[in-house]
């Protein structure tokens, strides 16, 4: 049901999607579901809104932005962040006439502000917030925007173009519960997401494999790789909170993943030979971990590139 083709001249085509959702607030992969390849993230919106309970917070990117989907969350009293689809309709609060966002960003003397509006034909209320990106993210993101109009043979719409300048961010959590600047952080915890799929694909190697024709041996595989996935993040979020609490260091998740893929035979080894020598050389490498996987400082404008 899942992979219709696989190998040859299709092994770049992707054969499936992982849907990945962690729970920042415990440091753990909270679900993982393997759909289709062909199946839109917004196909997913149920599997979501049947997990939020009310007062959580979810935080996606633009690829499950929907007004209705939001709608829904806003109706269960749960919240949400995300970047604003730039095709959205937006009206005003009170006299419900069109927006531009453009306009209001050009008239703006501030870098950062926000409004609250209206969002498609939901009429969902929602706050704005928009923020001015740093020149050369500009740049990079007009230049993508240029590629993949040329590649589909579209006109470039320099409104649009314009635009990219600036992010908004969309939310119903309420101004007195968090500020704007908060609204901002707390979206930039969404590359978690990204950092855990860096991690899955360049350390653990789950987007590949010699199977050509076993099915079953590959669902294996992935699923051998997603729960070793789900496992070491648990431990990485154990040695994290202890040094942020005891060291004010953070722990870096591919560098913990790196040492115990290293260590992975002779782990194996001793869980076929003994427990109690498993869990000491388990001990071992944890020790390991504390002295060689801190996480690297960001510079600002590293932080401001992924904002």
């Amino acid at each position: 049901d899942f992979f219709k083709i696989f190998g040859g001249k299709f092994s770049k085509t992707p054969q499936c999607k992982l849907q990945l959702i962690f729970n920042y607030l415990t440091g753990t992969i909270e679900q993982i579901d393997i759909t289709k390849s062909t199946d839109n993230d917004p196909a997913y919106h149920h599997q979501l809104l049947s997990l939020l309970k009310e007062r959580a917070l979810l935080i996606v990117d633009l690829g499950y932005f929907s007004v209705k989907f939001f709608s829904e969350i806003n109706a269960k009293g749960a919240y949400f962040i995300s970047r604003l689809k730039q095709t959205v309709t937006v009206f005003h609060t009170k006299t419900t006439n069109k927006l531009n966002l453009l306009k209001m960003a050009k008239k703006s003397d501030e870098d950062e502000f926000e409004f609250k509006a209206l969002l498609g034909k939901e009429k969902l209320e929602s706050r704005i917030i928009a923020v001015k990106v740093p020149q050369e993210v500009a740049k990079a993101r007009r230049d993508k925007y240029k590629n993949i109009c040329q590649r589909k043979s579209r006109n470039v719409n320099k409104e649009h173009l314009e635009q990219l300048g600036w992010s908004f961010f969309v939310t119903n959590i309420p101004e007195k519960i968090m500020p704007a600047a908060q609204i901002i952080l707390l979206y930039s915890i969404r590359w978690q997401i990204e950092l855990i799929f860096k991690t899955l694909k360049s350390v653990l190697s789950v987007d590949f494999t010699m199977v050509r024709d076993n099915v079953n041996r590959i669902i294996f595989e992935i699923y051998g790789r997603l729960i070793l996935a789900a496992f070491l993040t648990k431990v990485h979020s154990a040695i994290n909170e202890i040094n942020i609490q005891d060291n004010n260091i953070e722990m870096s998740l591919d560098k913990v993943v790196k040492r115990f893929k290293d260590r992975s035979l002779k782990l194996m080894e001793a869980l076929l030979d003994d427990i109690q020598k498993a869990h000491r050389y388990f001990k071992e490498v944890l020790d390991v971990c504390n002295k060689t996987c801190f996480k690297e400082k960001i510079k600002s404008d590293q932080k401001n590139h992924r904002c």
